[in-house]
């Protein structure tokens, strides 16, 4: 199986760093706008499996350039690259999936691409991260048990190690997630639609 990663910041170099030690991958190919960026995870990964292409994730064009003869194409990036790296994956028959749907908030939008992709033979999976992705397969599992559901909130954040960050006496949190992306969903207006993602967000600072 061979996989394009499309962004190497942290998720993608976690993603490619999974991906190497498996049996079944014979190539990883590291992809990002900046090519330094791309070297400097290939270095770390010492795999024979990998290799790093420049790419500008908003040109069609170039994203199936780098795409071909790839089975899986992975997208990274920031969420406004969802929809033209879907068409670039689908122009070069290869398989997509994708960690966050907005801001923009694009869901609907991929949705509406299923039969396209059911008769290309071909699998296109969205929203994979912890939340959305993980935490609605855990929600739903919960859900499952009660005879009914009014509201769900989530409180998301990665503790730092005691002692390495204190501020006024407090313990700091790092939050790992796309700083741009974050700041981005503060700003859109919150609507019935995207009500379940802001709850997500904004208890991360209560």
């Amino acid at each position: 199986m061979k996989l394009l990663i499309i962004g190497c910041g942290d998720q993608g170099a976690t993603i490619a760093r999974y991906l190497v030690d498996k049996a079944d991958v014979d190539e990883v190919r590291l992809a990002d706008l900046d090519l330094k960026r791309a070297g400097r995870l290939a270095d770390t990964l010492k795999s024979s499996k990998v290799f790093t292409r420049r790419v500008d994730a908003g040109n069609i064009e170039e994203v199936l350039r780098v795409a071909e003869g790839i089975d899986v194409v992975v997208n990274a990036t920031l969420p406004r690259f969802d929809l033209p790296i879907m068409e670039a994956a689908i122009n070069a028959g290869a398989n997509y999936v994708d960690m966050e749907s907005g801001p923009p908030y694009v869901t609907g939008e991929q949705l509406a691409q299923d039969e396209k992709w059911r008769k290309a033979g071909l699998t296109a999976l969205t929203s994979t991260g912890i939340s959305p992705g993980v935490m609605n397969v855990l929600i739903a599992h919960a859900a499952d048990q009660l005879d009914s559901v009014e509201e769900i909130l989530i409180r998301s954040a990665t503790k730092i190690l005691p002692g390495t960050r204190v501020y006024e006496g407090k313990e700091l949190f790092l939050e790992i997630w796309s700083p741009e992306t974050m700041w981005l969903d503060f700003a859109e207006p919150q609507t019935n639609s995207t009500r379940h993602h802001f709850t997500g967000v904004i208890s991360k600072f209560q």
